[in-house]
């Protein structure tokens, strides 16, 4: 068997003892990251590495107020109800290979139970939102405190016919919680037909590349390129609205690439081959966009991006002795990217292990697989 094969399961087995044990998930997690390291493909890592995750952030609790239900989940106090519903359906897909056989999945579903449980209940939320700021108030502990005073994300709530002007094009997140499902869709804004829908025109992809041209053929997800109104005109409901795209008009069509300083996720190994299933099965990597398309004429330079240990949705440089780890993107290679994850800055913390430059990542944009 492959001696790197052999190690990874080595180390998490490690993991899977001090999980069960519940005495230090932050030395399992880094059991699991290098088990990750040494043969990502190991059997149900992701779903240990979730589980880990959720059990660290349950550990982190508040004095006076207990577990952090908005840490557990990875969402910002301010998400409606439809984003902590959303983010649960997420987070159980993908505990969902482990099951509940072990005691430490079991906690990590109950917590994930609860935290649904008491953040989509109007009276437990208020209730729980109370104890909280009166909590972080009383102890300043910022670290639990941090969502409550980063900046609401470009993508609330819910959108009002103050926000829309017709023409815009926005991104707009599928009906279901699926691969699917991320917003890397994009529509027109045409009018408002009530509170709570509007109407919209698709874009669709107009290929120019010859593998752009099979994307188009076989309907393969596609987030970059050039887009032209299609004919399919519906009503959608304004919750699937995500945030405003930026587009470089060309004749009739729209160019849509990513930007200087967006956050994206870009499919790991891609290929102008790839088919359907390919990406179904691909993992993303998380990229900062260090130079636009429009700036370089050979491809667009980004940075890689990795998780800040014990954080859902924190994410900072990835380095290598030191030096970011960045790269260029061929203009020829724009399907690699997956779509695009609001964000936005927020300050290190060296006591609580954030780094300078972090970035907090909406949590409903993250793609279900990641793998640096």
């Amino acid at each position: 068997m492959n001696q790197n094969k052999l190690a990874a399961m080595t180390e998490k087995r490690k993991a899977e003892e001090i999980m069960m044990v519940g005495d230090d998930y932050r030395k399992a997690k880094e059991h699991l990251r290098r088990a990750s390291q040494l043969f990502p493909a190991i059997e149900d890592l992701e779903p240990l590495k979730t589980a880990c995750d959720i059990l660290l952030a349950a550990n982190d609790e508040i004095p006076g107020c207990g577990v952090d239900h908005y840490w557990v989940l990875g969402v910002e106090p301010s998400c409606s109800f439809v984003e902590t519903r959303s983010r649960y359906q997420k987070l159980v897909s993908l505990l969902q290979p482990i099951g509940k056989a072990q005691a430490f999945a079991r906690r990590a579903f109950k917590l994930l139970e609860n935290a649904l449980l008491v953040l989509t209940d109007v009276n437990r939320r208020t209730e729980f939102d109370h104890r909280r700021k009166k909590s972080l108030a009383d102890c300043e502990m910022f670290s639990a405190s941090i969502a409550v005073s980063m900046p609401t994300l470009s993508a609330k709530a819910a959108w009002s016919s103050r926000d829309l002007t017709a023409g815009q094009i926005w991104a707009v997140f599928g009906e279901t919680i699926s691969y699917s499902s991320m917003p890397r869709h994009y529509v027109r804004f045409d009018e408002m037909i009530s509170e709570s829908q509007a109407a919209v025109t698709y874009l669709e992809p107009a290929g120019v590349r010859d593998h752009e041209v099979k994307a188009l053929r076989e309907k393969l997800p596609v987030s970059c390129g050039i887009f032209r109104i299609s004919e399919r005109a519906c009503r959608i409901d304004l919750w699937r609205f995500w945030f405003r795209v930026r587009y470089q008009p060309t004749m009739s069509c729209y160019k849509i690439c990513p930007r200087e300083g967006e956050v994206w996720a870009m499919h790991k190994d891609w290929s102008a081959r790839w088919g359907a299933s390919d990406y179904e099965r691909s993992r993303c990597m998380i990229v900062r966009v260090e130079s636009s398309a429009e700036d370089a004429s050979n491809g667009i330079t980004v940075s890689r991006l990795r998780e800040v240990e014990g954080c859902l949705t924190l994410f900072c440089k990835l380095k290598q002795d030191g030096f970011d780890m960045v790269h260029v993107v061929p203009n020829a290679n724009m399907l690699c990217f997956s779509h695009r994850i609001p964000a936005f800055r927020v300050p290190g913390i060296k006591r609580y292990g954030i780094p300078e430059d972090s970035w907090h990542l909406e949590p409903n944009a993250l793609p279900l697989t990641i793998g640096n």
